[in-house]
């Protein structure tokens, strides 16, 4: 493979639907609508587990013996002064509002994204350190080094 940059994930998509470009990685909220019009192929999902969108769709884990899935998500940042009662009133009310079956229906169907939530922002904290670490390994084992 060689690595194409784009500016915009989508724009690597198109140029993917038009033959530009044999495979492209993308998020779900883009990608699904264009594999249910059948547009493009879902070669394999890079997750854990099946997505629920895509389910006959195998993770990469399913075609690849041994491959450790990277991390993977959005998270919601605020300045490194913030207070801690102020830090905890916003995870709880970011939690309680992405909890709501509203919100969670309307991102499931309409982004394709399923929601998942820290316990506290200390666990996200630790979730982040974990995973720059696995990262890290997946860089040190491929032998990437960093451009001049």
């Amino acid at each position: 493979m060689i690595h194409v940059p784009y500016k915009a994930s989508a724009q690597a998509l198109q140029d993917t639907i038009a033959g530009q470009l044999n495979t492209t990685f993308a998020i779900s909220g883009l990608v699904v609508p264009a594999v249910k019009a059948g547009k493009v192929k879902a070669l394999a999902v890079v997750r854990g587990q099946r997505f629920k969108a895509l389910q006959d769709v195998p993770t990469v884990g399913e075609v690849v013996s041994g491959f450790e899935t990277p991390p993977t998500w959005t998270g919601l940042f605020g300045p490194a002064n913030m207070s801690a009662p102020l830090l905890t009133r916003v995870h709880a009310d970011v939690v309680k509002a992405l909890n709501a079956q509203a919100v969670r229906t309307r991102l499931s169907e309409q982004q394709h994204f399923e929601v998942m939530t820290n316990e506290s922002p200390a666990a996200f904290a630790a979730q982040i350190r974990r995973e720059i670490d696995l990262v890290g390994k997946i860089v040190k084992g491929a032998g990437i080094k960093p451009n001049e």
